[in-house]
């Protein structure tokens, strides 16, 4: 076995996604891989009790819970590298456990050998000098474009929870008519968000899915993807939108300005307003030419700098420096 990938987690989401991504594709080049993970969805699990660590020439950590196991590998002969899909300044947490992650995760990365993060911003070089390496999230390039519903319609994808942000979705609804909404996703506060938009006045504008395990079909069919999270790092929802041409509104949250660039492939707002954010879904609501350019753009993005293979071959060049570095190749 030459990688070995641990993914602590019992749910399917970015990292996961990004863990399925690329086990598919170092198997698809003849690299052989393991994944130990409680998630479910996964390819290419293995047990514990499986796993001859005599065998195992790269150790990869997929997100913080798997760091934190990094003591089953300390003293090897194998190199150990972390993934960091997460925006280490997420204050989701209060501000003492806040401070606590961020000196743990400092002192955990001196054991490792190289860490890859999915965009810049998402840890500072400080945490870990002259051990990082951005290397983006990449997706598969979809066969077909965008295929847009009669109505107007945006899409926001995710759990749905205060993170997300879909409050602000809904009450675009309310100040800008001719407009449908798809929640896509489903999470713990889905019925005290149906209950507003009632109050609203909007929900028969609205389509709730719950949780899908392919979201492609929902985007594909929508004129715009929202991305209002409070706190994001490099979030596959852009980059599965981009792919299928569909336009990204978004608010300047987490990595996703390295990849957004206003008016030329999507809507970058510069701010957290809400104002504009209405006047950013009115101007691709009356601007059937905007959408289709702007759509392009995306498409033609993620296809130069964003696929599954880019992602593949830069983790593949980084892993040999680091074993040169290492001494294990020559």
């Amino acid at each position: 076995m030459e990688f070995l990938f641990f993914n602590h987690s019992e749910v399917f989401g970015g990292q996961e996604r990004y863990l399925s991504n690329i086990t598919l594709e170092l198997s698809r080049r003849g690299y052989c891989s393991g994944v130990i993970s409680e998630s479910p969805g996964l390819r290419f699990l293995v047990s514990p009790d499986e796993v001859d660590k005599n065998q195992v020439e790269f150790v990869i950590l997929n997100g913080n819970a798997a760091l934190y196991k990094i003591r089953n590998w300390l003293g090897g002969t194998c190199c150990v590298i972390y993934v960091q899909h997460s925006d280490i300044r997420d204050k989701q947490a209060s501000f003492f456990r806040s401070i606590i992650r961020k000196i743990l995760f400092r002192f955990l990365l001196l054991f490792v050998d190289g860490v890859v993060r999915v965009c810049d911003y998402s840890l500072p070089d400080i945490y870990a000098p002259r051990k990082i390496k951005t290397i983006y999230n990449g997706v598969s390039l979809p066969g077909r474009k965008v295929e847009c519903n009669d109505r107007f319609t945006v899409v926001i994808l995710g759990s749905v929870n205060s993170n997300k942000n879909q409050i602000e979705a809904i009450d675009v609804l309310r100040y800008v008519s001719g407009v449908c909404l798809v929640v896509v996703g489903s999470g713990p506060l889905e019925a005290e968000l149906k209950e507003y938009a009632e109050q609203g006045e909007v929900s028969d504008r609205i389509t709730w899915t719950g949780h899908v395990d392919n979201p492609e079909d929902y985007i594909s069919q929508a004129h715009a993807l929202l991305m209002l999270s409070k706190y994001e790092a490099f979030p596959y929802a852009v980059l599965e939108a981009m792919s299928l041409g569909c336009p990204v509104i978004s608010y300047p949250v987490g990595g996703v300005p390295e990849i957004l660039e206003d008016d030329v492939n999507g809507i970058l707002l510069p701010d957290r307003d809400f104002d504009k954010l209405c006047q950013a879904v009115v101007r691709l609501r009356d601007s059937h030419e905007d959408v289709e350019r702007l759509g392009a753009a995306a498409r033609k993005t993620i296809e130069e700098r964003f696929t599954v293979e880019h992602m593949t071959d830069q983790f593949l060049e980084f892993v040999e420096e680091i074993a040169r570095k290492k001494g294990l190749i020559t």
